[in-house]
């Protein structure tokens, strides 16, 4: 589970750094803020996903839907206020992190799990026996239909 978390942070980081050299962002300059910002819910649902899944595995879809519903309320009156201020594009950055963080603080409280850091390469090697069969699959097809 570890893996995951380590995985959504990399992913952040790899984002944040090559925000500048992004196609869109050379077009529209404007943007380049706002993509850093959003590559925080990168790791914020990497790490809200293992506690989906442990709710999940545990069908206690009643403690997700709470979670779910109070992070949407409160997210969204944070983006409804903020748009009515004027801040335009942020208050859409604002309410996206701001839903992700509620619902995973939410259910931190609820699922009482964190992660440990520890790693396993015996749990790793089923998982890339599996992978690298996808990762194949998804460059030959690549490779066949790249050009349409």
């Amino acid at each position: 589970m570890f893996l995951v978390q380590y995985r959504g942070i990399i992913s952040f980081v790899l984002l944040f750094v090559i925000a500048l050299q992004s196609p869109i962002i050379m077009i529209f300059p404007c943007f380049h803020p706002v993509l850093r910002v959003l590559a925080l819910k990168i790791p914020l649902s990497a790490y809200n996903s293992i506690q989906l899944a442990k709710v999940s595995h545990d069908l206690n879809f009643k403690k997700s839907f709470m979670s779910t519903f109070g992070s949407t309320i409160l997210s969204g009156a944070i983006g409804i206020v903020m748009a009515y201020t004027g801040y335009g594009i942020w208050a859409l950055v604002v309410q996206v992190i701001s839903n992700i963080l509620f619902n995973t603080v939410f259910l931190m409280t609820i699922v009482k799990w964190l992660p440990k850091l520890q790693f396993s390469f015996i749990r790793l090697l089923p998982l890339i026996n599996y992978g690298w069969k996808l990762l194949a699959t998804g460059v030959y097809v690549y490779r066949l239909f790249g050009a349409l």
